[in-house]
């Protein structure tokens, strides 16, 4: 009866290790989750320890791989420990031929993963395959739990409030307007002295100019990144309507009897477009042409605001007027068509498809929300009217100080005989609606006509420079609409946009304008979009000294920064699964412990041992002999028997399978081969 040698040190080294990487493991989870949700360290956070530098990410990184490190380390020793105690139950009681190739596969498959390629050798030893694989796999483990801590950039809550100065409008302020001037100087001085309004400034001029060609509000620079605030002011607004139908008649009447006074019958002239503002409050102030009193009419150029004038803007937009009709030696447009030798124009075809709108200058009140987040503008406006008496009235002029004493921008206040300072605000309020009303209406005021010979449209306004060409009213300006013909046009696209050939109509682009955009709506819009943009100047902003100037703002700051997040359940998942198999490998090598009747080691002392009493089946030679590689094919394919000398039951087994094989040879008597 054979006596047991079982070594318990084996078997608590394996259950110490199993432990010891198990509570790694706990202890890896525990450091994650005391990090999650925590601010990451910024980078020159750091620890200094005789004068090294280590960032207190990198200590946490480092902290997290080790603790990974330790649990991939001490569970494969016990799944080392596990195998080895296997492969010796596998070699030594074993029943099957083993070759020495065999022997080598499955001896350093713990510690060689390439030799889990051969295949044909491992369908022998199935549960050593799956002992190799699980100690092959254990690894990644270690390389998927460090990634289970990361860094994202959440937003910090509460978001923090200040109260800052923030770009705003004054219109309490001199800043819309051009240099106010006085009148030339008289033999006696003015009292008090009068400043004249000379337009808008250029800064003014040129945002409205900018804003009419873009349609959208301009980039206003926040006072910090990520931050929202909200404005309230006063400012001007336009309110559009269709004419009435007395007006447009009468404006329709205008520009016929303008073509019949003003042209032969081979001298047509066809308005499509002609944008005015109102002279007036009486009917005939708002018509686009002016009789001479000769029996003429012009069209006059804009040239500034009436003053004490509502500031209403008119805009015609007809369409069918300017259809043109191909007759084949030459063209006409429909309006010049249908005049005849007694020059009898048909009103109602003039007005058909046509557009006739006013716009009117109101004070309103603005609420303007901005948010300036992921470097992206978004800035929401409301307004609601203020002033329901009409629309404002430019002014011409005002009061100011001299080199004589002082007379505010109103008649003076005296005391005791002494001029004292009075600022009219509603005055520079005026001025300034009226700087932007005075820009905006330059941009867009003017006509589009087409003569009787149809060559080129004659442009005298800027209105094709804006994004109001956009409006389905105005569509027909940039897309000329021919009736009918085939022989000679005004222009190439005219003549490709008549044309049957798809690929001549593909080379114009059919823009399609949203219906529900009108153009009194885009007006409105863009003009309000004008009013907001005047933030966009430095030059504009107010002077904070003045009293008039607004008050600092709630400014909301939304910060962010970088936080950990810990995934938990893939630490686990990683880790349950190399704990599972591990203990699984335990069991199997404890199980093999007992079968054995005691521990095997994988030092050179126990296989020295195990080898005394083993055979070969071939012949050792002087070439065999050396050790080093690679194995000599003969002794690759050579049958290994092993046996511990002192379990000769299990020699004699090992005898008897090979004693058909002459060549067998103690290899405890290599030694003695002659050289």
């Amino acid at each position: 009866m054979e006596r047991s040698s079982v070594s318990w040190l084996v078997i608590a080294t394996s259950l110490l290790a199993f432990v010891t990487g198990a509570l790694a493991a706990i202890g890896h989870h525990l450091f994650y989750r005391s990090l999650a949700g925590t601010p990451a360290p910024d980078p020159s956070d750091r620890y200094t320890l005789y004068n090294r530098h280590l960032s207190k990410q990198e200590a946490n990184i480092i902290g997290g791989t080790a603790l990974a490190f330790m649990v991939k380390a001490a569970l494969g020793t016990a799944i080392s420990v596990a195998y080895v105690q296997l492969f010796w139950k596998t070699l030594l009681q074993s029943r099957k031929r083993s070759t020495l190739s065999m022997v080598d596969t499955i001896f350093s498959a713990s510690a060689n993963t390439l030799s889990l390629l051969r295949l044909w050798t491992w369908w022998r030893y199935p549960m050593l395959f799956g002992l190799a694989v699980i100690a092959a796999l254990l690894p990644l483990a270690s390389i998927i739990t460090p990634a289970t801590l990361t860094i994202v950039q959440r937003q910090i809550t509460p978001p923090r409030t200040s109260q800052l100065y923030v770009p705003n409008v004054d219109f309490s302020s001199l800043n819309y307007v051009q240099a106010m001037t006085p009148p030339p100087i008289a033999a006696s001085p003015i009292w008090p002295p009068e400043y004249y309004y000379n337009g808008p400034s250029s800064t003014v001029t040129e945002i409205v100019q900018a804003v009419a060609v873009q349609g959208s509000i301009a980039a206003i620079t926040p006072p910090a990144v990520n931050t929202t605030w909200s404005v309230e002011f006063a400012g001007p607004v336009l309110t559009c309507q269709n004419v009435s139908a007395p007006q447009s008649y009468a404006i329709i009447s205008n520009i016929a009897d303008a073509n019949l006074n003003n042209t032969l019958p081979n001298n047509c002239r066809a308005y499509g477009f002609i944008a005015w503002m109102a002279t007036g409050s009486n009917e005939s102030s708002i018509l686009p042409f002016k009789s001479t009193g000769n029996g003429t009419y012009t069209l006059p150029s804009y040239n500034g605001l009436t003053y004490g004038t509502p500031a209403v803007l008119f805009m015609a937009a007809m369409p069918d007027v300017m259809t043109v009709v191909d007759y084949g030696d030459h063209s006409l447009t429909l309006f010049c068509e249908d005049q005849d030798t007694v020059r009898q124009i048909d009103l109602a075809k003039l007005a058909e498809n046509s557009t006739f709108i006013e716009c009117e200058m109101v004070n309103a009140s603005y609420a303007v929300s901005f948010d300036y987040r992921n470097a992206s503008q978004a800035i929401e406006v409301n307004t609601s009217i203020i002033d329901i008496g009409g629309p404002l009235l430019p002014v011409s002029s005002v009061f100011g100080p001299s080199n004589l004493g002082w007379s505010g921008l109103a008649p003076a206040d005296y005391s005791n005989g002494v001029p004292t300072p009075h600022i009219n605000t509603e005055l520079l309020q005026m001025l300034s609606y009226q700087a932007i009303m005075d820009a905006f209406v330059s941009s867009v005021t003017g006509s589009i006509s087409v003569g009787l010979n149809v060559v080129e449209p004659t442009i005298d306004t800027n209105i094709l420079l804006t994004s109001l060409v956009q409006a389905p009213d105005l569509v027909f300006l940039t897309q000329p609409n021919v009736k009918s013909g085939d022989s000679a046009y005004s222009s190439l696209q005219n003549a490709v946009t008549v044309s049957n050939m798809t690929t001549l109509n593909s080379l114009l682009n059919n823009l399609t304008i949203p219906q529900n955009s009108s153009l009194g709506t885009m007006m409105e819009e863009l003009f309000r979009n004008i009013v907001v943009s005047m933030m966009s100047a430095p030059q504009l902003q107010p002077n904070y000294t003045s009293p008039f100037a607004p008050p600092k703002a709630v400014v909301t700051t939304y910060s962010e920064q970088n936080f950990y997040v810990y995934n938990a359940a893939r630490l686990w998942t990683a880790y349950g699964l190399a704990i599972a198999f591990t203990t699984y490998t335990i069991c199997i090598g404890l199980l093999a412990i007992f079968t054995n009747k005691g521990t095997y080691g994988s030092d050179f002392s126990t296989i020295f041992r195990i080898v005394h009493g083993g055979t070969l089946s071939v012949n050792m030679t002087n070439e065999n002999t050396e050790a080093r590689g690679p194995l000599p094919k003969t002794l690759a394919n050579a049958t290994v028997c092993v046996a511990e000398s002192g379990r000769t039951a299990t020699r004699t087994t090992d005898a008897a399978r090979a004693k058909d094989d002459s060549s067998i040879m103690l290899l405890d008597q290599v030694h003695h081969v002659e050289t």
